[in-house]
C-alpha cells in the first residue's frame, strides 16, 4: 500500500537527495542525448538541496512517496500566485513504475495544493 508523507526528518532529507541525484542524473542523461547539454549533476543537486525552503509548509510541499517501508518516489510543490501553483520535481523510481503512483502521487498533489490557494 502506498503512503504519502511532509519531509521533516533528517531521515526524510537523505531520501530527497536520494531521489533528487536519481532525477537529476536521468535529466542530465535525456538532455545531452537530445540536445548536447551537460551540467554537473552533484552541483544541481547540492543547489536544490539549498532551496528546499520553497516547498515547504505554509506555502509548499515536499512530499516522499512510500510502498510498504520503501520511499520509492517523491513529489513537490508550490505556491507561485494567490491562485496559482506549480508541481516540480515529481519522481517515481523506474523499477516501481505502471502502479498507479504516479497518478496518486498527482491526485494527491492536486488535494493539497486546493487547500491553500
Amino acid at each position: 500500500m502506498s503512503n504519502f508523507h511532509q519531509v521533516e526528518t533528517s531521515e526524510d532529507y537523505k531520501h530527497v537527495h536520494s531521489l533528487f541525484t536519481e532525477y537529476m542524473q536521468w535529466v542530465h542523461m535525456k538532455l545531452n542525448e537530445e540536445y548536447g547539454i551537460d551540467f554537473d549533476v552533484p552541483e544541481k543537486v547540492a543547489q536544490d538541496m539549498t532551496e528546499l525552503g520553497m516547498f515547504l509548509p505554509p506555502d509548499g510541499r515536499l512530499v516522499l512517496v512510500s510502498l510498504e517501508s520503501e520511499v520509492v518516489g517523491l513529489g513537490c510543490l508550490r505556491k507561485i500566485g494567490d491562485e496559482l501553483g506549480e508541481i516540480k520535481r515529481m519522481y517515481i523510481r523506474p523499477q516501481f513504475r505502471g502502479r498507479g503512483l504516479g497518478r496518486k502521487l498527482m491526485e494527491y498533489l492536486f488535494a493539497i495544493i486546493s487547500c491553500f490557494l
